[in-house]
């Protein structure tokens, strides 16, 4: 029998226990100790009032009404022949190891979209588009894209003070099962399950990808519709890479923040399209109804529009914001169009390579209408020309890791059929990363590939006083 502790219980630990009852009155009980348990061997990181907790939940569920002969009651006479203390020992820790670490400028997981209905991202590729260091959790603004669809499944940003970013509950990060982490912040803008580019006929009907037996679609789109190639990694940039039937896309999602926008957070999408052989059509945002319609806002050579319902009326089952939605520059050979509750943007044909940005930003429920009386030229171009061409920024740039780690190897012997060498993994390190190990591998050279449970990727190599060098291998190597 497995008994687990859910973590919202009122006691301060969570224990993952496997009960073997040999008889009915002497159970064997063997504690397993993981990541996101708390054993009373070793400890862990608990402290001495978790391990009573541990301690008084076996006395009272095991032994108590199993095995009465060995419980030992805690009367005065037993209290009286225990050492006098003095403390209660420290207080529990608050470190959560799974934010605090340093994951780089994105992180690729399954994600929660918050909405009236389920929305997740299986191939979730969430992205930190504020500058600023500690990597993604540390950030302010973040947009979420969903590899198999290629859709931005959301924009967001943190709510206060705090850097938000998700709820950080899930097996990979807390611990919880049955769960996946779920985005925690303002939502500026979301887009549910489905494609984020049209098909070959403009269609965004998705009825071509497994379907599972909960009746969602699964996978990605077949490969003449889309592609997902990879991700290049410049500084703190990323720029996604994947086709569009035959015509190849960059794109780096950025964002001017409320200090650089007079407008709250403006959400960019930055495009570098290849020739076109048709349309093409791109999903922007969507409306939980299908009355949200697009008004062309005046003196902006209708490059920027506003996207909200007919009656903008407070909904209880959605946090949807009216959008102001535009692209740059105004030359673009664009159109908005806005189909049942969807805004997107058509492409039309062409040889010539595009380079342009498509940007959005909330506008507040109260009196959309005001967004009429803004100046519209400073809506026409929100990126500089000179900031367009992505090229660049996929030919590599500095590397994220620079740093050695010592870490000590204990050298076995040489008698004997095996030889045995241990190294020290640097649970010390500068980006308080996990060292949760899942797999390795040897170069040509001699060194080792190491790979973690985290998304990491080290680099082991022997020095001359034969100790153990690691390097924190860079993760900006195109996926293909």
């Amino acid at each position: 029998a497995r008994w687990a502790i859910d973590p919202r219980h009122p006691r301060p630990f969570k224990l993952g226990l496997f009960a073997t009852l040999r008889s009915a009155k002497r159970p064997s009980l063997i504690l397993e100790e993981t990541n996101a348990t708390l054993g009373i061997t070793r400890g862990g990181r608990s402290v001495p009032s978790q391990k009573y907790d541990v301690i008084h939940y076996l006395r009272e569920t095991y032994l108590k009404p199993h095995n009465p002969s060995q419980f030992v009651p805690i009367d005065d006479a037993y209290l009286a022949r225990l050492p006098v203390g003095n403390t209660r020992g420290p207080e529990p820790s608050k470190i959560e190891p799974w934010s605090a670490m340093d994951y780089g400028p994105n992180l690729t997981h399954t994600y929660e979209v918050p909405g009236a209905a389920p929305n997740l991202a299986y191939k979730g590729i969430a992205v930190r588009l504020d500058p600023g260091s500690g990597g993604i959790s540390r950030g302010r603004h973040w947009m979420l894209y969903d590899a198999d669809t290629l859709r931005v499944a959301a924009a967001w940003s943190a709510a206060g003070q705090e850097s938000n970013f998700i709820d950080w509950r899930g097996i990979q990060l807390n611990g919880e099962h049955n769960r996946h982490p779920r985005l925690v912040g303002p939502i500026a803008l979301a887009n549910s399950f489905g494609p984020g580019w049209g098909d070959a006929t403009g269609s965004f009907r998705d009825d071509r990808r497994v379907e599972g037996r909960d009746g969602r679609r699964y996978g990605p789109l077949p490969r003449d519709w889309a592609k997902f190639r990879g991700l290049y990694h410049h500084g703190q940039q990323v720029v996604l890479s994947y086709s569009i039937g035959s015509t190849g896309v960059l794109e780096l999602p950025r964002v001017l923040s409320a200090d650089e926008s007079s407008h709250g957070p403006i959400f960019l999408r930055t495009l570098n399209i290849g020739p076109r052989d048709r349309d093409l059509v791109l999903q922007i945002a969507e409306h939980p109804t299908a009355d949200a319609q697009l008004s062309e806002i005046a003196d902006t050579q209708d490059t920027v529009v506003l996207f909200a319902p007919l009656k903008l009326e407070p909904s209880k089952s959605s946090s949807f914001q009216p959008l102001r939605a535009g692209f740059s520059p105004a030359s673009t050979s664009a159109t908005w169009i806005a189909e049942e509750g969807r805004l997107r943007l058509r492409i039309p044909v062409g040889k010539e390579p595009l380079r342009f940005t498509v940007w959005t930003t909330a506008v507040a429920k109260e009196n959309p209408a005001a967004v009429a009386k803004s100046q519209p030229s400073e809506w026409l171009d929100v990126v500089p020309e000179s900031d367009l061409d992505l090229q660049p920024l996929t030919q590599g740039g500095p590397p994220h890791w620079p740093q050695k780690l010592q870490a000590q190897a204990a050298i076995g012997s040489d008698v004997g059929p095996f030889a045995v060498d241990v190294l020290t993994a640097p649970t010390a390190n500068p980006w308080l990363a996990q060292m949760r190990f899942t797999g390795l591998d040897f170069f040509p050279d001699g060194r080792i590939a190491v790979c973690t449970w985290d998304g990491d990727v080290w680099s082991v190599e022997d020095s001359r006083d034969l100790s153990r060098s690691t390097r924190r291998a860079a993760r900006s190597q195109r996926r293909r």
